[in-house]
């Protein structure tokens, strides 16, 4: 059932995914190669830094570091960037790219952050890895896809039912976690609350880490990006998505502990993400409204100067 839920929303995913917007996209290209690089391999260092977290229950530092090794969000990036009125078409580019590329680079940057700890001997097959990735992401995408470009009339239902199609992909979303967790409820008693305060707090400093290099980078500090294609790059390039790394866990041998358990601190760092980032989409866009405003009130200003001058001249 998990596999087929994660099939679901990618497939959906497909369904929605405009050609518009990825043609789009694609005259931001300096903006999407440089997300790219922050989302697959600038960010995923960390993992190998979480690996090594001496939890009492190594099952929450296993899933932090999956968890930050993924590519960015699937859907709430997109959104959020919308709401802070940012370049939404660079926003669906950076997610099409890095799901699709993640589904190559997981399987060897995971051999390799798992073979960084010490004591641990864990035989992950990357091959049988990256079969199922492409069995339930890539190919549900693709598909939904396909289908959307072959038939006109899909275009037009998934823009009618959008937030019916949305709650459908939550809902399926929630339902992964939910069964994995409910596996491992058992084992919970394992873990106390300071680990989960813990976890609270990686998710927290991870991010806000993210967020200050990525729109330090973005600036003129390095490269003076549009102030749109800005937002979605520090946007979607500070965020890591859910559905592929609850995937990458399903995947994952039994040998390295509770499957429910790793996907606890993965929840929580996503929850953490898109809070903070909300905050951030709406004081950003407040900010740009402000500016906005008062730029039209000096131009309405000079504008009322021009025209007395010009009546005392008549």
């Amino acid at each position: 059932m998990p596999n087929i839920n994660i099939a679901s929303i990618f497939l959906l995913s497909g369904l929605k995914l405009q050609t518009k917007d990825v043609k789009k996209a694609l005259s931001a290209w300096k903006a999407v190669l440089y997300g790219c690089f922050l989302i697959l391999i600038v960010t995923p260092l960390a993992s190998f830094g979480l690996i090594q977290l001496p939890f009492q229950t190594p099952e929450l530092s296993y899933g932090l570091a999956v968890f930050f090794l993924g590519p960015t969000t699937i859907s709430s990036g997109v959104i959020l960037t919308g709401i802070a009125k940012g370049n939404i078409a660079l926003g669906l580019m950076l997610t099409v790219t890095t799901n699709l590329l993640a589904i190559l680079t997981i399987p060897l940057t995971l051999t390799l952050v798992f073979g960084s700890v010490e004591g641990v001997t864990v035989s992950i097959d990357a091959g049988a890895l990256l079969l199922k990735l492409l069995l339930y992401i890539l190919l549900p995408l693709l598909l939904g896809k396909g289908i959307n470009f072959m038939f006109a009339c899909v275009s037009p239902c998934t823009k009618r039912f959008k937030i019916r199609l949305k709650l459908f992909s939550s809902l399926l979303l929630v339902m992964v976690p939910w069964m994995s967790v409910s596996k491992s409820a058992d084992k919970f008693n394992t873990m106390n609350g300071g680990e989960v305060v813990a976890v609270f707090g990686i998710g927290i400093a991870l991010h806000l880490l993210y967020l200050a290099l990525t729109f330090s980078t973005a600036s003129k500090y390095m490269f003076d990006f549009a102030l749109a294609e800005k937002k979605a790059v520090v946007i979607l390039g500070s965020q890591k998505t859910l559905p592929v790394a609850l995937s990458v866990i399903s995947f994952l041998p039994e040998a390295l502990g509770s499957q429910g358990l790793m996907a606890l601190p993965c929840i929580i760092s996503h929850f953490c993400q898109i809070v903070m980032d909300g905050v951030v989409a709406a004081k950003w866009a407040e900010h740009e409204a402000a500016v906005n405003e008062e730029t039209a009130a000096d131009k309405g200003v000079e504008l009322d100067s021009i025209s007395l001058s010009a009546g005392k001249e008549v």
